[in-house]
């Protein structure tokens, strides 16, 4: 997820649009598990994605190749 604009940012868009999906795909999907990859860097996702019920969860390192730079990913399961 991306919110582009900087003056959108940290008023509630991604938790709402993020407890949207989750409510989606546990009751209309019967999803039991939930996971995601996130940016080590990226701070503010990371703490979204804890608001809405996502822990870190111990994984082996896992790197994304974006502009030919390895990106570290931590991997999160929803707990609810």
């Amino acid at each position: 997820m991306l919110i582009g604009e900087e003056n959108l940012r940290n008023l509630g868009y991604g938790r709402m649009t993020l407890q949207a999906l989750i409510e989606f795909a546990r009751k209309q999907l019967h999803m039991d598990q939930l996971f995601l990859n996130v940016y080590h860097w990226n701070k503010a996702a990371i703490s979204c994605y804890q608001q809405v019920g996502f822990q870190i969860i111990p994984f082996k390192k896992r790197y994304i190749l974006f502009n030919e730079e390895r990106w570290e990913v931590l991997r999160m399961q929803y707990i609810g």
